[in-house]
């Protein structure tokens, strides 16, 4: 049977999960690229150009306010993580960043946690999606103190959403 509730169900997008099924609200930037746009559409994704300042939030509910820009590019601001792989209480800790003088432009920044002894960098590039939200689409490299420079290690990606 075919009522308009179930109608309406079919036009959704379907549900974002994470990689552990929990539901999440929004799209890596590979799932809005494959959204069936229209060239004219991802072109866009080029075409603007991104101004750092504020609040960002990722797919897992981690923060960063960038709080300064200077005019080469350099700028700071604070991390909240929402994952650790410590039992220690997760506090905010600075960071630091350049980010390239373009339309589009590719950027770093690093976080030395204030709460273990780690230090995770960030390098990516900001773009800005068809509804006209600000993306940073990042690869990361998280180092903490080991004896294996293999199991000290850990490689991710991130895509942060102005908020």
């Amino acid at each position: 049977m075919h009522d308009a509730n179930s109608a309406q169900h079919q036009n959704r997008p379907p549900l974002l999960r994470d990689d552990f099924g929990r539901p999440r609200a929004n799209p890596t930037l590979h799932e809005v690229l494959q959204r069936g746009l229209s060239q004219q559409q991802k072109d866009h994704l080029f075409l603007f150009k991104c101004n750092l300042m504020g609040t960002w939030t990722n797919e897992l509910g981690s923060n960063m306010t960038i709080s300064s820009v200077n005019s080469v590019g350099i700028f700071s601001g604070v991390y909240t993580t929402a994952v650790s792989a410590t039992n220690n209480t997760i506090v905010p800790s600075p960071l630091t960043g350049h980010v390239q003088k373009s339309d589009s432009p590719t950027l770093g920044f690093t976080v030395s946690w204030a709460f273990s002894a780690s230090t995770t960098s960030w390098a990516g590039q900001c773009y800005q999606d068809p509804e006209g939200r600000k993306i940073l689409a990042t690869m990361w490299l998280l180092r903490e103190e080991a004896e294996d420079s293999w199991k000290g290690t850990r490689v991710g990606q991130d895509v942060f959403f102005h908020v």
